[in-house]
C-alpha cells in the first residue's frame, strides 16, 4: 500500500508510527509497503534543529492521560522519552481572581498496568521524541494544496510545487484549515472556533 500523511506534527508523526508497527512490510517478491509524511514546513530531528540554531517551535500543551498511554503502547521508549522531557500535572486546580481554590479535579487514570498522569510539555518536545524514531526520506517538505480522486476513486495528493501523488489511503493530520478535510466535506464546512 502506499499511504500518505498530511502534516508532520504530533498526530502525523504518531500515525507513521502506527502504521510502520502495524503494516509489516510483505516478503518479496512483493512491493514494501510505503507511508509518506508531507510536512509544509522543514522537519528536523532535535539533533538537526539544534546543530542549526533552530529554537523550539510552537506552544505549550497538556496530554491527557489516555494520550500518553497511548504512547506507551506505540513504543515504550517513545514513552519514556515523552514523559522523561514532560513533566506530570496529578491535579488541575481552579482559582478565582483572588487565588481561592474553587476546585481540583484529578488528572491521573489508574485504570492500566502502571498509573498514566496528564502531561505538561512542549510542543515540540513531543516532535522531537516522535521525529527521532523516523527516517529523513519518510518526510517530504512540500505543502499539500489539495486532495483529488483518480477515476477509479484512488486519492491523488497535489502538490505545491505542481506534482501529483497517486495513494491508497491519505491521512489528515494537517491541522485546523486541513485540505484534506475540505476534500472529505467541502469547502462549505470549514473548521470554526466557538
Amino acid at each position: 500500500m502506499r499511504i500518505a500523511i498530511v502534516g508532520g506534527g504530533v498526530s502525523g508523526l504518531s500515525t507513521y508510527l502506527f502504521l510502520v508497527k502495524s503494516f509489516p512490510n510483505p516478503p518479496p517478491p512483493s512491493p514494501p509497503h510505503e507511508f509518506v509524511i508531507y510536512e509544509t514546513y522543514e522537519s528536523l530531528t532535535r539533533k538537526q534543529r539544534e546543530a542549526a540554531s533552530r529554537g523550539p517551535a510552537g506552544s505549550g500543551l497538556g496530554v491527557a492521560p489516555n494520550g500518553i498511554r497511548v504512547f506507551r503502547l506505540l513504543d515504550p521508549e517513545i514513552h519514556a522519552a515523552i514523559t522523561a522531557q514532560g513533566y506530570p500535572c496529578p491535579r488541575f486546580q481552579f482559582k478565582n481572581s483572588r487565588g481561592s481554590t474553587l476546585g481540583s479535579i484529578p488528572t491521573v487514570d489508574l485504570r492500566g498496568a502502571e498509573p498514566e498522569y496528564m502531561l505538561m510539555s512542549t510542543r515540540q518536545g513531543i516532535v522531537d521524541c516522535l521525529r527521532e524514531k523516523i527516517p529523513d526520506k519518510a518526510i517530504v517538505k512540500d505543502s499539500v494544496v489539495a486532495i483529488d480522486r483518480t477515476s477509479g476513486g484512488k486519492p491523488l495528493v497535489k502538490l505545491h510545487e505542481g506534482n501529483v501523488e497517486e495513494f491508497d489511503l491519505v491521512f489528515g493530520a494537517d491541522g485546523v484549515r486541513s485540505v484534506v478535510r475540505e476534500a472529505v466535506v467541502g469547502a462549505q464546512y470549514p473548521a470554526k472556533y466557538t
